[in-house]
């Protein structure tokens, strides 16, 4: 059997998610796509290039990680310094810094249930918003000595937005949308994508809990209203194959996504150390035999991306494995799987 043909063969496994889209991004070679399925598990509507995903966590290395290789040089060193907490909250944070935010390594807990608070939060003003945001987070205190260890954490994430917001004037979807939008061709992104997207291209991600399609699956980001750099965004195989493509060619030129300032060193992987944002291959990983210095994301829903700078190549995988309420252990592994072929594939070209 092909290598194209296994990959199809793998992207109909419709008992751990409806439907599936998959995309290879070579630096030197068009972009490939793969669909596969349908956005329910009513089979009516075809998963295409106008399927809208929700991408779970997939939306912080576009609104976190990409505004912020923009504009970092401007922040550069106060990205180190000790965050003076003493204007939001009583409680103190040794060590705290946005770098080690940035590192998953600050001390917040990985996520908690604020549903109730973020609803109270609806229609205060911005600045009241983030200033209730911190005090919130800080009170909760460190879960565990800044740098002590590492633990993914979406309340990290939603910290430093409002940080940034209030104490420095930096609001970072906005800088996205400013910065980086004009450089793609195709520009969906959606937050609300019920308003904007016809019923048919919404991929459905109701499981345990009924959802209406174009809802975001995160309840906190649910709960906010808005986009956050945490969660919130949908978009479709190919924005994000070609918001992909940027990143592989700032990886291999070392500029900043389109532009001519240097790719801060922060953002790439090295020796190990977990970049800006951006997870890396350790282990078992679950981009499978990817080149040790490349870098990535998953996406709670069923997502991921992985860019491989030795290989030259990017890949984009996008499914609703919630839908099906696949496991998230059972799902890794057929991401591992999946990504081994498509690997061997890109090594054939």
């Amino acid at each position: 059997m092909s290598q194209t043909k296994k990959i199809v063969s793998m992207l109909s496994s419709f008992d751990l998610f409806s439907g599936a889209a998959l995309g290879i991004v070579p630096i030197k070679r068009p972009t490939e796509f793969f669909f596969s399925g349908c956005t329910s598990r009513e089979k009516t509507c075809p998963i295409n290039k106008d399927s809208v995903f929700d991408l779970a966590s997939l939306t912080k290395p576009i609104l976190l990680a990409t505004p912020l290789a923009v504009i970092w040089k401007n922040i550069q060193s106060e990205m180190f310094e000790e965050i003076d907490t003493k204007p939001y909250s009583a409680k103190t944070w040794p060590g705290l810094t946005m770098d080690m935010i940035l590192r998953h390594s600050a001390g917040f807990d990985a996520w908690r249930d604020l549903q109730e608070f973020f609803r109270s939060l609806h229609g205060q003003k911005q600045e009241h918003a983030d200033l209730s945001i911190l005090s919130t987070l800080l009170d909760i205190g460190p879960s565990y000595s800044v740098g002590q260890k590492t633990v993914y954490s979406d309340l990290g994430c939603i910290f430093l937005e409002s940080y940034l917001r209030l104490a420095k004037g930096i609001d970072l979807p906005s800088i996205f949308k400013a910065k980086i939008q004009p450089l793609l061709k195709r520009q969906k992104f959606f937050f609300d994508p019920k308003s904007h997207v016809p019923l048919e291209a919404l991929v459905h991600y109701d499981g345990a809990q009924p959802m209406e399609p174009g809802e975001v699956h995160d309840d906190n980001a649910r709960s906010m209203g808005r986009v956050s750099v945490h969660a919130g965004l949908f978009s479709t195989l190919e924005t994000l194959c070609e918001f992909a493509g940027l990143w592989l060619e700032a990886g291999l030129k070392g500029n900043v996504l389109g532009q001519k300032e240097e790719l801060a060193p922060f953002f790439v992987s090295k020796n190990g150390l977990r970049p800006w944002v951006w997870d890396i291959p350790s282990g078992e990983s679950t981009a499978g035999s990817i080149s040790s210095q490349s870098i990535g994301h998953l996406g709670y829903t069923g997502t991921s991306l992985w860019i491989d700078v030795e290989r030259q190549c990017a890949v984009v995988l996008l499914t609703n494995r919630v839908h099906m309420e696949t496991s998230k252990q059972r799902f890794n592994e057929f991401r591992r799987e999946l990504h081994n072929v498509v690997w061997d594939y890109v090594d054939s070209m």
